[in-house]
């Protein structure tokens, strides 16, 4: 899918075809995903802050002028998908702080006919050379059957990046996981 790109207004913010550029190419691309036959099935990008427009963080994202950039992968014949995104703020510890956010901005909602199943915080797993992250767990169950997904999350200086990883049925292994999460942190610049 081509991606959006060149300057443009949104949200009375212009953003920028090189900060646009420079966040997508922090992103996976299906090349480094396993196995054969992964596609890109849909990118986004936005002025970083817009979620939560009303911090400080947020404010100060907007005015430093970065974009968030995301990529959704869907595998072909299989029932695994993936996203990843990458969120640069103006400071390091404003992506501290988004990290600790990332429950409330980045785990997503049930579709309408969606149960949770259980959900929670990951405990005890490392991320190599990731000091701060996040991992997470959620399973849920709906007219389209069973999913599940594996949330690794961390920041590398002032960037926030977020993987998930989900299937129907069975969660993908952890050991997968953490090396996809971890390949996603080294496209990051330090």
């Amino acid at each position: 899918m081509p991606r959006d790109t060149g300057p443009r207004e949104g949200d009375d913010q212009l953003i920028d075809d090189e900060e646009t550029a420079l966040s997508f190419a922090m992103l996976l691309e299906p090349s480094d995903l396993p196995g054969h036959r992964w596609r890109i099935a849909e990118e986004r990008s936005w002025p970083t802050g817009q979620l939560d427009p009303a911090s400080e963080k947020s404010r100060r994202a907007l005015a430093f002028g970065g974009v968030t950039a995301w990529r959704s992968f869907a595998a072909a014949e299989s029932s695994r998908s993936a996203w990843v995104e990458v969120v640069p703020y103006a400071t390091t510890e404003d992506a501290g702080v988004s990290l600790r956010q990332v429950p409330k901005f980045f785990v997503g909602t049930l579709r309408p006919g969606e149960r949770l199943v259980a959900e929670g915080v990951v405990e005890g797993r490392v991320l190599p050379g990731v000091a701060d992250t996040w991992m997470f767990e959620k399973s849920t169950t709906g007219p389209e059957g069973d999913t599940s997904a594996r949330y690794v999350s961390g920041t590398i200086g002032r960037i926030l990046f977020i993987t998930c990883f989900s299937s129907s049925g069975a969660m993908w292994p952890w050991a997968e996981v953490i090396e996809l999460a971890r390949l996603q942190a080294e496209k990051v610049p330090g």
